[in-house]
């Protein structure tokens, strides 16, 4: 037998033990970590909070009824480039190309983390495990072993939302984790998904928003309290830039566009929401009084359309008339009071 194939034979049998333990390896680990993770047929039927609309009789929107601030985004088409591209360059480059886990950017953050000595100075979270995250919130409070603690817990949750995330790339296509993540993320206040982030800070529709604007929201997700531009616009800007700088590395924007949007200041304009009811307030309060009691919480998770019989344009005339009234006889009392004070 020749030299050249007992080597052969010892890479194969190397590789075969390799391929064993590492089989065992995963094993293990799934069997581990597998026992609190969100049932797969939950994340098949997953849907977010959304909002119940009232609608008059004449298809005039009157009120939202709602637990949480989020619209959401149907179809991948809906979502801009620019966002498209802003998100994958900060939170994950390698999206469309890995299965959930980036290994590539996990023993990259092992390395970084060994340099630095601590544990869990950088992340490698794909967008998927992201999501994963944000699934657990919604579809399986996450249960800590009882022998993990400090340290192990994170890498514990880790493990749980790598194992989750493979089994939603099973599901979904790209597109659809993509829109999934976009309608179940956090961008700040009571912000949920980028509709509502849109018109947060922008007041404009998804379809609407500018490069620049993409990348601030983007840039938001990392921690949206403290880039907040209502709060820290200084800060929102600096991060901001951090994300244009990262689409010209990845090839989705030029460096003279980047530079050029990279000194504008960060402009926001706050989407005006009414604190109370618009048009035909007590019918409308009087109409969420008996669906709560009918549907309970169902009413502001489930995304209801109701009709109701009300007119909006006879009640805008009814209220034109009824306020036009109340400053007649308010200026007839003022009148009387002021003529009371002069004889006093």
């Amino acid at each position: 037998m020749s030299i050249t194939s007992k080597n052969a034979k010892r890479i194969a049998l190397a590789s075969a033990f390799c391929l064993f333990f590492y089989a065992v390896g995963v094993g293990m680990v799934y069997a581990l970590f597998s026992d609190n993770l969100p049932d797969i047929d939950e994340l098949e039927t997953f849907q977010p909070k959304r909002v119940t609309r009232v609608w008059s009789a004449d298809g005039q929107h009157l009120f939202d009824f709602r637990e949480e601030n989020r619209e959401l985004i149907r179809d991948f088409d809906e979502i801009p480039q620019a966002m498209k591209d802003a998100l994958i360059s900060v939170e994950d480059r390698r999206f469309f190309n890995h299965w959930g886990i980036d290994l590539r950017r996990i023993f990259g953050a092992i390395i970084e983390n060994v340099r630095r000595r601590d544990p869990t100075a950088q992340g490698a979270s794909t967008l998927t495990q992201q999501l994963a995250r944000n699934l657990y919130q919604k579809v399986g409070r996450q249960r800590d072993s009882a022998s993990i603690e400090g340290v192990l817990s994170s890498y514990a949750r880790k493990v749980r939302e790598q194992i989750t995330a493979v089994h939603i790339e099973r599901l979904y296509t790209k597109r659809e984790i993509l829109v999934m993540y976009l309608n179940t993320v956090f961008f700040g206040y009571d912000a949920f998904g980028l509709k509502s982030a849109a018109r947060l800070y922008f007041d404009k529709e998804v379809a609407d928003l500018q490069v620049e604007e993409c990348a601030m929201l983007a840039g938001l997700l990392k921690a949206p309290n403290y880039y907040s531009p209502l709060v820290n616009p200084e800060k929102a800007k600096s991060r901001r830039n951090v994300v244009l700088n990262d689409m010209v590395r990845a090839g989705k924007l030029r460096r003279a566009v980047a530079d050029r949007l990279a000194q504008q200041a960060v402009h926001v304009s706050r989407g005006q929401q009414a604190e109370t009811y618009g048009l035909a307030p007590y019918f409308v309060e009087y109409v969420r009084q008996r669906l709560d009691a009918e549907h309970g919480s169902k009413l502001y998770r489930e995304g209801y359309s109701v009709h109701t019989t009300v007119d909006a344009t006879m009640q805008q005339i009814a209220e034109r008339h009824f306020a036009a009234q109340v400053r007649e006889v308010q200026t007839k009392v003022d009148d009387w009071v002021a003529r009371q004070d002069s004889s006093d």
